[in-house]
C-alpha cells in the first residue's frame, strides 16, 4: 500500500509520522515527507476493504479493491524492445530480468 499525504489539491505535505487504521493497527504504515509504503495482511477472499488511514489529525476513508483471483504473467530474460502489456497487469519476475536500454530516433523539421 502507498501512502501519499496532500493538501487535497495535489499540492504535497511533508508529513512525517505513522498512518495507521482501525483493524491494522499492527501494521502501521510509515510516511516521511509526505510519502511512505508497506503491506497489509493477504485478504482471503476477493471484495472491498474498507481503510479508514489516519496520521495525526488527519483521517481519510478508503476503499481497496481485492481481486478475487489474480492471473499473473511470467517474465525473465532479456526483455524484447516490443513486450506490452495491457492496464493493471500483474508480472511475476521469475528469474533475472534484463530491461535493455531504449533507443529511440526522430526526425526534426527542417529550418530554413
Amino acid at each position: 500500500m502507498i501512502a501519499w499525504v496532500d493538501d487535497g489539491q495535489g499540492r504535497e505535505r511533508r508529513a512525517n509520522g505513522l498512518v495507521t487504521a482501525p483493524g491494522y493497527e499492527s501494521v502501521p504504515i510509515q510516511v516521511r515527507r509526505g510519502v511512505g509504503s508497506g503491506f497489509l495482511p493477504p485478504a482471503t477472499d476477493g471484495g472491498v476493504i474498507p481503510y479508514e488511514a489516519h496520521l495525526h489529525s488527519l483521517s481519510q476513508p478508503k476503499q481497496i479493491q481485492v481481486d478475487p483471483a489474480t492471473s499473473w504473467t511470467a517474465a525473465s530474460g532479456v526483455l524484447s524492445g516490443s513486450n506490452h502489456w495491457p492496464a493493471n497487469s500483474r508480472i511475476f519476475i521469475e528469474a533475472d530480468l534484463t530491461v535493455p536500454p531504449v533507443r529511440r530516433s526522430r526526425s526534426m523539421p527542417a529550418r530554413s
